[in-house]
């Protein structure tokens, strides 16, 4: 395999540590994966990654979390680094060249040595835990006819219009976003569905475009998501999103109970995205386990500093739970709430789908929630079927969906600053503030696509400060700050509030226009802000406006 020069790599370290243990407890792991193990490469005489406790300065994650950094690799040491290890036995089955890690089988007796090898940064047992999160919903299926035709007119789940999308589609409907679906596949011919074409959709183990029924689960995330708005069945939170812009992957086996995922596929899917996904991307994987692969974090933070959001599901286990790859610090983590707002009850009467014990649905880093029952259409062996099936399955993909919708809005926003969106414009639906439980809150699609900060534009009349600015769709009102520097107002204080979009500030004299978001001036200048409010939130704020000015009698 090829590889490339690669920058230096900070990623989550696995809490279990699989990688730091003796070479008796490796190989006892090994024995239970079949031989099966991620090995990363790196450069010979490099330090090794060491765990440290670091809180991102920008990121999805606003605590601090045990992370590593991986020192840059050249596309030399990891040529070298893989013809050293297939001395040692490794047969490699997949090579990821964005984080030079190794999907490979070993020769566990020979696991001595190849830990010993001055290329190899770490040795894991692969773990295959990983699991889709979907639970059948047949009270909630009452609600929907099982045999509602493709040809009435389109249908609005309850669960879309519980974030609020139709509300968003005047801004946003999704065109312009990219979207990658780690699932079990997809059902290519579903008349409700984007025609996704071959080549976005021949990927991975379980293939990408064969998706079917009875556990159709990666073909019901697409619809949340994507479902049409073409006269017939149902609409999904973005219906917008291109069919040539749609991405799946078949990392999990739609023909067992409880759509098991591979490991290695995950890890292979999230190499794609880095180079291949595109800009704008959105990353939805509606699948969980309890246990942190470093082959996975490493592709999850590679894919996120290639500039992708990535979104997955919490875990139906109703206990707070650490699951992943939702709690990496790169991943959004979307639990799921019910229509009353309230935690989803234990459900006993499953079928093909998970089971869910009662309580709490939600991980130690959760981030935000969305529906858990949701409306879709599904293949159902003899016919088009809407149905409803939930989890935090759907959960995640509604946030997709959303973030798929702000992404296309502002396609030249950086990925973290959507996760902020998210949270900022998020309903609190738990205790005050941010929780374990529902994270920052439902997410609110209209207001995560219009409730963008005012774009102000400055000018002097007679001498006096003038701001106008853009209309805020969802605004209730607009607050005006202004600091005055450098010594005698240095720190922003609200002047004024205007349900308008223009404001003069008739106490202060100014001279000229400075500019827009400039370093504190060395002469005496005041600067403005505008903040956009909503109900319930604290404003989106502007650019800032400076102007120099000589005061008589300071106002603050």
């Amino acid at each position: 395999p090829e590889g490339r020069d690669l920058p230096d790599l900070v990623f989550d370290v696995p809490g279990s540590k699989l990688w730091d243990v003796s070479d008796a407890e490796l190989a006892a792991n090994l024995d239970k994966s079949e031989g099966r193990a991620f090995i990363a490469l790196r450069s010979p005489g490099g330090r090794r990654a060491e765990e440290t406790l670091r809180t991102d300065a920008v990121g999805p994650k606003r605590t601090a979390v045990p992370r590593a950094t991986r020192a840059a690799i050249s596309k030399a040491a990891i040529a070298e680094g893989l013809a050293a290890i297939i001395k040692h036995g490794v047969v490699i089955r997949q090579f990821f060249d964005a984080t030079a890690v190794v999907d490979a089988q070993i020769d566990v007796a020979r696991l001595a040595e190849l830990r010993a090898d001055p290329h190899v940064e770490f040795v894991e047992a692969v773990v295959n835990d990983l699991r889709t999160l979907e639970i059948e919903a047949p009270a909630d299926r009452a609600r929907a006819s099982s045999a509602m035709s493709t040809t009435m007119a389109d249908i609005i789940p309850d669960g879309i219009s519980f974030v609020g999308a139709p509300s968003a589609w005047t801004y946003s409907l999704g065109a312009g976003a990219r979207v990658l679906i780690i699932d079990t596949g997809y059902d290519r011919g579903h008349p409700d569905l984007p025609n996704t074409p071959l080549g976005n959709c021949t990927h991975g183990q379980f293939g990408g475009c064969d998706d079917g029924f009875p556990r159709p689960h990666g073909t019901r995330a697409t619809g949340v998501i994507a479902a049409l708005q073409n006269g017939a069945g149902v609409v999904g939170v973005a219906p917008g999103l291109s069919s040539l812009a749609m991405f799946h992957w078949g990392a999990c086996n739609s023909a067992l109970e409880n759509g098991p995922c591979d490991a290695g596929e995950v890890a292979s899917a999230l190499n794609w995205a880095v180079s291949s996904l595109g800009p704008n991307g959105v990353i939805n994987m509606s699948l969980a386990g309890p246990t942190n692969n470093g082959g996975i974090s490493m592709g999850a933070s590679a894919a996120y500093a290639a500039g992708h959001v990535l979104v997955a599901g919490a875990g139906n286990d109703g206990i707070l739970q650490v699951n992943y790859p939702a709690s990496y610090s790169s991943v959004i983590s979307a639990g799921a709430i019910n229509p009353n707002k309230a935690f989803p009850p234990g459900n006993p009467n499953v079928s093909f789908c998970d089971p869910l014990r009662p309580g709490p649905t939600s991980s130690q880093y959760l981030d935000v929630v969305g529906p858990w029952f949701i409306g879709d259409a599904v293949n159902g062996g003899g016919g088009w079927l809407i149905d409803y099936c939930g989890g935090t399955s759907m959960a995640a993909a509604s946030v997709s969906g959303v973030a798929a919708l702000v992404r296309a809005r502002n396609p030249t926003w950086p990925n973290w600053k959507v996760f902020y969106q998210l949270t900022l414009t998020a309903e609190d639906v738990h205790t005050a503030g941010f929780d374990n439980q529902t994270g920052y809150g439902l997410v609110r699609a209209p207001l995560a696509v219009g409730f963008v900060p005012p774009n102000i534009v400055a000018t002097i009349v007679s001498g006096k400060p003038r701001l106008t600015w853009s209309s805020v769709p969802l605004a209730t009102d607009y607050a005006i700050y202004s600091k005055i520097t450098p010594t005698i107002c240095p720190n922003f204080q609200q002047v004024g509030t205007t349900a308008g979009t223009a404001y003069t500030d008739q106490s202060i004299q100014v001279t000229t226009f400075v500019g827009y978001d400039v370093a504190t001036p060395t002469y005496t200048a005041v600067s403005y802000q505008v903040f956009a409010r909503s109900a319930g939130l604290v404003g989106q704020a502007s650019r800032v406006a400076t102007y120099r000015t000589t005061l008589a009698n300071p106002p603050c």
